[in-house]
C-alpha cells in the first residue's frame, strides 16, 4: 500500500571502511595534530568512495571556533560519508553538547547523511572500544603524507579487521535505538 523509503526513523547503514578521530576514550585538546587531523578527513573523503564510509569521533563536529568542542571540519570536509557518529565521553561531570539542532546538524539530515549520537558511559550502552582501537590503520597507506596522524586518525577497512564482515547500523528514532555490529557481507 505504501513504503517510507528516506531512511527516517528506521534505518540501517552498511559501510566497509570507518574512519575514526581518536582518543575516541578522551575530549579533544587543542594543538597542531588536532588542526591538521581535520585537514586529513578531506583529503580522506576525496580518496574513499561516496557513501563509502562512516566517520566517528569525540565531541560536536564542524564546531571550528572552538577544538575542545568535537572536531572542526565543515560540512564539505565530511559530505561524502554515509553516516557520522558523535561520541559523547563523560569527563567528571561534563558530557559534551552535540550537534542536535545546529546548521551542521541540518545539513546532515537534508544530505541524507546517518547521524548517531554515542553515549558509551550511560548505563546499559554497550562500545567496543577494542576493536577500534586494535584494528589496523589504512592511513598512512592511505595517505602516506598524513602518517604522522596515525595516533589521531584512524581508518580501518573493516572486512580486513574483522575476517571478511561489514559493519551494519540498524537505528530507530522512534524508540532511541541504534545498534552496530559486524556481519558477513551480502
Amino acid at each position: 500500500m505504501f513504503s517510507r523509503n528516506n531512511g527516517w526513523p528506521i534505518s540501517q547503514s552498511v559501510s566497509p571502511v570507518l574512519v575514526s578521530f581518536s582518543p575516541i576514550s578522551a575530549t579533544m585538546s587543542p594543538g597542531p595534530a588536532s588542526l591538521i587531523s581535520t585537514r586529513s578527513f578531506a583529503w580522506i573523503r576525496k580518496i574513499l568512495p561516496r557513501r563509502s564510509f562512516v566517520l566517528m569521533g569525540p565531541g560536536r563536529w564542524g564546531s571550528r571556533g572552538d577544538i575542545t568542542l568535537g572536531v572542526g571540519v565543515t560540512y564539505s570536509g565530511i559530505n561524502n560519508t554515509q553516516m557520522l557518529i558523535e561520541v559523547a565521553r563523560k569527563k567528571g561531570s561534563y558530557v559534551p553538547d552535540l550537534s542536535f539542532g545546529t546548521h551542521f546538524f541540518q545539513d546532515l539530515v537534508e544530505a541524507k547523511i546517518r547521524y548517531l549520537a554515542l553515549f558509551p558511559d550511560e548505563e546499559g550502552n554497550i562500545f567496543n572500544e577494542g576493536f577500534f582501537r586494535g584494528s589496523p590503520n589504512m592511513l598512512a597507506t592511505l595517505l602516506p603524507e598524513y602518517e604522522s596522524l596515525k595516533h589521531v586518525v584512524r581508518v580501518i577497512d573493516v572486512p580486513q579487521a574483522s575476517g571478511g564482515c561489514e559493519l551494519n547500523v540498524l537505528m530507530n528514532g522512534e524508540r532511541d535505538q541504534a545498534l552496530g555490529f559486524l556481519a558477513e557481507k551480502r
